[in-house]
């Protein structure tokens, strides 16, 4: 049986006997089918985890989970009380939190902004091309929608970083805050000593002579030569 139909006719066969494709056959499994896809397998429930116990969605079928318990607001989301009164309503599934909070405000600030979203797609397929025909949005409606989802993606490209950009720039701020709370050793001791009076050298080589005006006006005279004489000889 081809892939495609053996994939098809899984959930068909779960709902019609109660059972799973292996039940039927006889080999009791923990999965639907024996098919990898990206490295996922499609597994008879749940498998438990922090967020599956969370939600309540631990040990249940997948192919049933209530959507009561994947909506963000759980049994308070609007948009079930449109589904009760058969309103339109189809699940797009996302992968993150941020993808989700990102794709529910979007469609928020644009239903608040009262924005066409049919009319804004077809006035870009005509100023991208006048003659063209548009495509409909009941039979094409991923073709209908592609200038309004490629222009905003292609202004989201322009200021989001590059992801090895992004990385570069986290090590650069992690050793700047590193170099900052590791002190300055490159500088000698010595250097780091303060300087006094008496560790001056006058140009004569005598250790503690005044020298010019660091130290003041100093009378000449006998009183000046005795002052030398005792810093010279101390007894």
């Amino acid at each position: 049986m081809p892939s495609h139909l053996h994939g098809n006719l899984v959930p068909l066969i779960k709902f019609l006997t109660g059972k799973c494709l292996c039940q039927v056959h006889g080999t009791p499994s923990t999965h639907f089918d024996d098919t990898v896809v990206y490295s996922h397998r499609f597994h008879r429930v749940i498998q438990p985890s922090a967020w599956s116990r969370k939600r309540g969605l631990a040990g249940t079928n997948p192919l049933t989970v209530p959507i009561g318990l994947l909506t963000r607001h759980g049994a308070s989301e609007f948009s079930l009380r449109a589904l009760s009164e058969v309103r339109f309503l189809r699940v797009v599934t996302t992968r993150s939190i941020p993808e989700s909070v990102f794709l529910s405000q979007l469609v928020k600030a644009i239903r608040d902004s009262g924005i066409d979203i049919d009319a804004t797609a077809e006035s870009l397929h005509r100023r991208r091309d006048p003659n063209a025909v548009v495509p409909s949005k009941v039979d094409s409606p991923g073709e209908f929608l592609q200038p309004f989802f490629q222009d905003l993606v292609d202004h989201l490209r322009t200021f989001a970083p590059v992801k090895q950009d992004l990385s570069t720039m986290r090590q650069l701020e992690a050793a700047n805050v590193q170099q900052a709370l590791t002190p300055d050793r490159s500088r000698p001791e010595s250097a780091q000593l303060p300087t006094t009076t008496e560790n001056l050298t006058s140009p004569s080589g005598v250790s503690g002579a005044p020298t010019g005006s660091s130290v003041g006006d100093v009378p000449d005279g006998p009183a000046k030569r005795r002052r030398t004489q005792a810093v010279c000889n101390p007894r």
